[in-house]
């Protein structure tokens, strides 16, 4: 049995409704779901969670392979009691979601990957970011801070002159602003953990199921966000190829965060791939 408290679970929405359940990516979050939860709840019930080391779930030491965020939710489902769910996954949360579909597709009615390309695929180059990447970029925030106000600061003065990201930085900005927290001390510091973040990304790069594709037994849709720089247009073309339980979108007007960049483009495509399977 799954110590619930290890989680922080949000769940909303009638309990005879369609049940989905939403998995963040890297340093995110289930409020980020908010935006799509908030109109789909008034028909479905939706579940979106804290994974393992990030928002205000447990911080794990290790075990951070797709493969281990995967156990947290059939534990959690198990625990939920629901027996069959659509799964929907952005980014890091995209792997955990193809790792989970393909090793208990009977959980599944269906299986969203929103903008999450492989390593590689089929001979192309995605522009997976490397542990470095992400080790500089947080040790370009000065946590912790004295303050939220000292926060907000540092992120609309000084941010955009220490880092160099291809990603817009005002957004990123306020993707990282928003996981600070106020912590036992009265500063504000990461919520996620630091260790746990380049430990994902790491057995992430080594994450070769991608290659398993063509074995999905659940209907899938794979989002792609037109701008999108993680997933590239000839890495998402190869995988609507890899079987025909695959189907693509592409939201115009959108990077990476596509459920962020056009929340309604997105819950549209969603409602309109369960409904034609």
């Amino acid at each position: 049995m799954q110590d619930e408290s290890r989680f922080h679970l949000q769940i909303s929405g009638p309990e005879q409704g369609r049940r989905w359940v939403f998995l963040h990516g890297l340093m995110g979050y289930a409020q980020n779901w908010r935006s799509l939860i908030r109109k789909l709840e008034v028909t479905d019930r939706c579940l979106a969670f804290d994974q393992r080391s990030h928002g205000r779930s447990f911080h794990a030491e290790a075990g951070h392979a797709p493969a281990d965020y995967a156990a947290d939710l059939k534990e959690i489902l198990h625990d939920l009691g629901w027996s069959e769910v659509i799964l929907v996954g952005h980014s890091m949360g995209a792997r955990v979601a193809l790792d989970f579909a393909l090793d208990h597709p009977e959980s599944l009615s269906h299986l969203v990957i929103e903008d999450m390309g492989p390593s590689e695929i089929a001979g192309h180059d995605v522009s997976g970011k490397s542990v470095s990447y992400y080790a500089e970029l947080l040790a370009a925030v000065p946590t912790p801070f004295v303050s939220r106000e000292a926060a907000k600061s540092f992120f609309a003065e000084e941010f955009a002159s220490r880092v160099h990201s291809k990603e817009k930085l005002e957004v990123l900005g306020q993707f990282l602003f928003s996981n600070l927290r106020e912590n036992a001390k009265g500063e504000w510091d990461w919520q996620f953990s630091r260790t746990g973040i380049l430990q994902s990304v790491e057995a992430g790069q080594t994450f070769r199921r991608w290659e398993e594709l063509s074995q999905l037994k659940v209907p899938t849709l794979v989002i792609r966000g037109e701008k999108s720089l993680d997933l590239t247009k000839g890495a998402f073309d190869t995988m609507l190829a890899a079987s025909p339980m695959i189907e693509g979108v592409e939201i115009p007007d959108a990077g990476h965060w596509v459920h962020f960049d056009q929340p309604t483009y997105m819950l549209d495509a969603l409602l309109r791939f369960i409904a034609k399977r």
